[in-house]
C-alpha cells in the first residue's frame, strides 16, 4: 500500500475462451516480431505499439472485465491485517460485477501467485468462492475452483496485466488512450476513497 502510486488497482477478466485469450501474448510477439526469449509480457515493460495490439486482441475476444481502484493515501499507514481487509474489499468490488454477468455452472479463478503477500493469512479461496457464489447471475451457485500461478506461466494473467495497466494509466495518470481500447468489455468500474 505504500510506494509511489496513489491507487491500488485490481482487475478481473472473465472469458469463455481461456485457451484463446491465453494465446494473445504469443500472437502479439509473432505479429510484432518481438524477442521470444522473455518468458512474460508485461504492460509496464511494453511500448505503446505492443500495449495497443494486446489490448485490441483482448477487446476482440469473448471477454468481460471489471476493476476496482482504491485511493491509497489515507490507508498508507495501516498494518498488515488492515491491508488484507483492504485487499478483500477491492477484490470483492472487482469480482462482483463479473460474477453477476456469469451464468455458467463452473468458474475457474486464477490469481497471480506473486501477489500472495496481499492475501497471506486470509482464506482467499473461501473468500473468492463466497463472492462468486453470492453474486452469481445464474439460477444455481457455480462450482468454483481457485488456482495460483506465477504470471510468467499463465497467458491469461499476462493479458489481465494489460487490462490492469490500462486502468492504472487512466486513474493514476489521466491517460485514457489504452482504456479506450477495452472500455466496451467493462462490466464494472469503481474507485473507492476511504
Amino acid at each position: 500500500m505504500t510506494g509511489g502510486s496513489g491507487y491500488f488497482v485490481i482487475c478481473a477478466l472473465a472469458t469463455n475462451d481461456p485457451v484463446g485469450v491465453s494465446r494473445i501474448p504469443k500472437k502479439a510477439r509473432r505479429r510484432l516480431q518481438l524477442d521470444r526469449t522473455s518468458r512474460e509480457m508485461k504492460f509496464n515493460s511494453s511500448c505503446d505499439r505492443v500495449r495497443s495490439l494486446v489490448l485490441e486482441h483482448i477487446a476482440a475476444s469473448d471477454s468481460r472485465a471489471s476493476w476496482c481502484a482504491m485511493y491509497k493515501k489515507p490507508a498508507s499507514r495501516t498494518n498488515t491485517r488492515d491491508k488484507g481487509r483492504i485487499f478483500q474489499r477491492v477484490l470483492e468490488n472487482a469480482l462482483s460485477p463479473i460474477a453477476s454477468s456469469a451464468t455458467c455452472r463452473r468458474i475457474s479463478v486464477t490469481l497471480d501467485k506473486r501477489n500472495e503477500g496481499w492475501f497471506r493469512g486470509l482464506d482467499i479461496e473461501g473468500f473468492v468462492t463466497s463472492i462468486l457464489t453470492k453474486s452469481h447471475g445464474g439460477y444455481f451457485p457455480p462450482e468454483v475452483r481457485v488456482s495460483f500461478y506465477e504470471s510468467h506461466n499463465d497467458g491469461c494473467l499476462q493479458v489481465t496485466d494489460y487490462v490492469c495497466g490500462a486502468v492504472f494509466q487512466m486513474v493514476e495518470r489521466g491517460v485514457y488512450q489504452y482504456y479506450e481500447i477495452v472500455k466496451d468489455i467493462m462490466v464494472g468500474e469503481l474507485i473507492l476513497i476511504c
